[in-house]
């Protein structure tokens, strides 16, 4: 929820579908309205095309609806469902002296937000807010000016952030995943000792028994890859029936269910490698002896 002034509504251009913005008689009069967005409608007034005049209670304070914000044209996510999560239509607006006397105590103003007409103009209209914002604040910088621009670059920074960690969980899941493969293929060697050796004195290469114990551990991999698949696509459903909004998780791309298996079946293929040459490189007579 966002304390604004009348002039807000010209620096977002949100358009209004129902009623009306905050006006200067709400902001003069500490009105407590309230111009919702569309989640809010479709969380609390699901029947209703128009709540305007309806009351919602925020933080344990009453406000009375006097605009509802057109909602945005939804997007198509991958796999054809409908996307309809906005982060503008989660916003709502009351007057800012209604914020400042309900919420903060004080008459501090947190942010400013200014349109520029092209974006040619951003450095001197950046220089002129400095300068003007210098002088008001008596030559102290105590604040900070930032462009969209930079905000974008601080999120995608933040989500390259996010993608490296989960891509490093997914890392060392592998790894602990190819070194169970290995440890159960070693035992495995350990307790077939007698029948490799069996199968070596009635003509078996050492290719044949690299061959065959390579492809053990790969089918373990593929179906634990195959069991992962499955298992997500059934906490993803779900996640859609018992998160709220769970409508706007998308479906798992194809493609990273592909790349999941391939990498699940490469991880077996690898760690299977040195069991199959331990038990290849098995002297067939000693092999007999082992008890």
């Amino acid at each position: 929820m966002h304390g604004v002034t009348p002039d807000y509504a010209g620096i977002k251009k949100n358009e209004i579908q129902f009623g009306r913005f905050i006006s200067d008689y709400d902001v003069d009069s500490k009105s407590p309205v309230i111009v919702v967005g569309a989640h809010v409608v479709r969380s609390l007034f699901r029947d209703q095309p128009n709540v305007v005049g309806q009351q919602v209670r925020v933080r344990g304070q009453v406000y009375t609806i006097i605009g509802q914000i057109k909602p945005v044209e939804e997007a198509t996510a991958p796999g054809g469902r409908k996307r309809r999560f906005n982060y503008e239509e989660r916003i709502n607006y009351i007057p800012a002296t209604t914020a400042m006397a309900r919420y903060k105590g004080d008459d501090e103003v947190n942010r400013i937000e200014i349109l520029a007409y092209e974006v040619g103009e951003m450095p001197d209209l950046m220089e002129q807010i400095e300068n003007t914002l210098t002088q008001t604040h008596r030559g102290i910088f105590d604040f900070e000016i930032r462009t969209q621009n930079e905000q974008l670059e601080e999120l995608k920074k933040l989500e390259n952030s996010f993608t490296y960690s989960l891509g490093g969980i997914a890392g060392i899941s592998l790894l602990v995943g190819g070194i169970g493969i290995m440890n159960v293929m070693l035992a495995s060697v350990s307790e077939r000792i007698r029948e490799i050796g069996v199968r070596k004195a009635i003509g078996a290469r050492s290719h044949d028994i690299f061959i065959q114990f390579l492809a053990e551990a790969v089918v373990i991999s593929v179906l634990g890859g195959l069991l992962g698949l499955v298992a997500s696509v059934g906490l993803l459903s779900l996640a859609r029936d018992f998160i709220p909004e769970g409508q706007n998780i998308s479906n798992m791309p194809v493609t990273a269910m592909l790349y999941g298996f391939l990498f699940s079946s490469m991880i077996g293929l690898a760690s299977g490698i040195y069991p199959a040459l331990r038990a290849s490189r098995l002297d067939p007579i000693d092999a007999l002896r082992y008890e």
